[in-house]
């Protein structure tokens, strides 16, 4: 399950990424929902330290705003 979701993951980033340098406008990637479940479960919660070493802080920060993965 860990593999899948990272897996999933780093497609959302390289999406992000394309927004990010001009190529895709905001308006042709639709992200996960913010209020989407899966993204914010406690198995997110769990597992994202370990997915956030692997991904640019940039694309880490964007995704823990999004699902609020970062307990405050």
């Amino acid at each position: 399950m860990y593999l899948l979701t990272f897996a999933t993951i780093k497609a959302w980033e390289a999406f992000y990424r394309t927004t990010t340098i001009g190529v895709l406008g905001n308006e042709d990637v639709t992200f996960p929902n913010k209020g989407n479940p899966y993204w914010r479960s406690q198995y997110q919660r769990e597992i994202w330290q370990r997915v956030r070493l692997q991904v640019p802080e940039d694309f880490a920060i964007f995704w823990e705003q999004r699902f609020n993965l970062v307990e405050s």
